[in-house]
C-alpha cells in the first residue's frame, strides 16, 4: 500500500510538473498565474486529503503509474487549469481544485466524462453552484433554514423582482441542461419552478460531489435562497 501510495504521489507531481512547463510556454496575466497556482494548490490539497484519509485510488491507471502511455489525468488536469485561467469568478477555483483532486479516486468517472464535467463546470455561474449546493439540502433544510417556496410562482400571483427574476433564469438554465429537476414536474417556464422541489441530478449531481459543493459558505448559500 505504502509503494502504490508513493507511486501516485510521484505520478501526481511529475503531471504537475509536466504541465507546468506546458503553461510556461504561454503568455498569462498577473491574474491567470493567480488563478492557476491557486488551482494546483487547491487540488494537490485535495489529493493529498484523499490519499491520507485512505480513499482508494481508481484501478484504471488514470494516473499513469505503470505506464509509459499518456495518462488521462493530463488531458482532464490541462482543461481544468484552462478554465481556471479563464476564470473571472475567483470564488470558483477551490471547486475547480476540488474536482481535479477527486478525479484519481472516481473509477466511474472516465477522462472523456471528466472533460464534459469540466466544461459544465466552465459554464456554470458561482450562483449556479451555489443553486446546485442549496437544492441538495434536505426537505427539513430547505423549508426551515432557506424557508424555499412549496409552490410554484404561477400560485403565487405576485409580481417578481429582478433579483427572483435573475435567480429563476440560472435555474431554468440548470434544468434545460438536466443538471436539476423539479420532482417530476416538467418546467415550461419560470412561472413553473417550484424552489422546495429542486433537487441535483445527472452531472448536476456529478459536480455537487466532485466539488464538493457541501462546503460553500452558508452565508452564500442563505443570500442566494432569499432570492427565491
Amino acid at each position: 500500500m505504502g509503494a502504490l501510495v508513493g507511486g501516485a504521489k510521484a505520478a501526481w507531481a511529475v503531471t504537475y510538473k509536466l504541465m507546468g512547463k506546458e503553461l510556461a510556454g504561454r503568455v498569462l496575466g498577473q491574474k491567470e498565474e493567480q488563478r492557476v497556482g491557486a488551482t494546483i494548490i487547491y487540488s494537490s490539497d485535495k489529493f493529498k486529503k484523499n490519499l491520507e484519509s485512505g480513499r482508494q485510488l481508481r484501478a484504471d491507471n488514470y494516473l499513469g503509474i505503470d505506464s509509459s502511455v499518456k495518462p488521462p489525468v493530463e488531458e482532464n488536469l490541462e482543461a481544468v487549469l484552462l478554465t481556471a485561467q479563464r476564470e473571472y469568478e475567483e470564488k470558483k477555483i477551490p471547486y475547480l481544485g476540488n474536482l481535479m483532486g477527486n478525479l484519481p479516486f472516481e473509477p466511474s468517472i472516465s477522462k472523456e466524462h471528466a472533460n464534459h464535467l469540466i466544461k459544465q463546470a466552465k459554464q456554470l455561474t458561482y450562483q449556479q453552484l451555489v443553486l446546485l449546493a442549496v437544492f441538495a439540502q434536505s426537505d427539513d433544510v430547505k423549508r426551515k433554514v432557506y424557508h424555499l417556496s412549496e409552490v410554484d410562482y404561477r400560485q403565487r400571483g405576485q409580481g417578481l423582482g429582478s433579483s427572483t427574476i435573475g435567480i429563476l433564469h440560472e435555474t431554468i438554465e440548470l434544468y434545460n441542461d438536466g443538471m436539476v429537476s423539479c420532482s417530476g414536474i416538467a418546467l415550461l417556464g419560470l412561472a413553473d419552478i417550484t424552489p422546495f422541489k429542486m433537487h441535483p441530478q445527472g452531472n448536476g449531481a456529478n459536480l455537487f460531489n466532485l466539488m464538493e459543493l457541501s462546503s460553500i459558505p452558508e452565508q452564500d448559500k442563505v443570500k442566494v435562497a432569499k432570492m427565491f
